[in-house]
């Protein structure tokens, strides 16, 4: 068997091309982790707001229970003054309850009837109560459909991630072999 022997010129061309393929390997990877680093931050960055924004959630979602409280303590507040002002009127405890909560019954029915197209009374307190959390939102600047913009860019983030370390794994395997 014949060995083959190589001029000079040829020995070092060959080293040259292995230079710049391994360099230009190298610059990929390179470009890869900083990727990888990069989607790892923003991941990491993104949970965090995540976190501040679902617990600021619940904050405001505590103080629009308040609030809502506080509406239906005031309306139930109005009713009795309004069975008080029946009865000083000259009409029984009895008659003026019994006036007051037909008329009040009716009134609530017949909302919930025009504006809800049903007959049930708690539609309303629903309606009302998302309304004053709604408010209590918008008073404090508070947008809940970022908590799920958040989570799907995470999810693409992480989805990402996993592409690029599988990529940058099978590249590594065909480089090393």
């Amino acid at each position: 068997m014949k060995k083959i022997r190589l001029d000079p010129f040829t020995i070092v061309l060959i080293v040259i091309v292995l230079l710049v393929v391994f360099s230009l390997f190298g610059k990929y990877f390179n470009s890869v982790k900083a990727r990888v680093s990069e989607l790892e931050d923003q991941v990491r960055n993104d949970l965090r707001l995540l976190k501040l924004s679902e617990e600021r959630k619940e904050e405001l979602a505590k103080k629009a229970a308040k609030s809502y409280r506080i509406v239906v303590t005031l309306l139930f507040s109005t009713f009795l003054s309004l069975v008080s002002l029946t009865v000083f009127s000259g009409y029984s405890y009895l008659d003026a309850l019994e006036l007051n909560v037909g008329t009040v019954g009716v009134i609530l029915t017949m909302i919930t009837v025009i504006f809800y197209n049903t007959w049930n009374p708690d539609v309303l307190l629903k309606a009302l109560r998302e309304k004053i959390k709604a408010l209590v939102y918008q008073k404090n600047n508070f947008d809940p459909s970022t908590i799920e913009l958040l989570k799907s860019k995470i999810s693409i983030n992480q989805l990402e991630l996993e592409e690029l370390r599988m990529e940058y794994l099978a590249e590594s395997k065909v480089g090393v072999a």
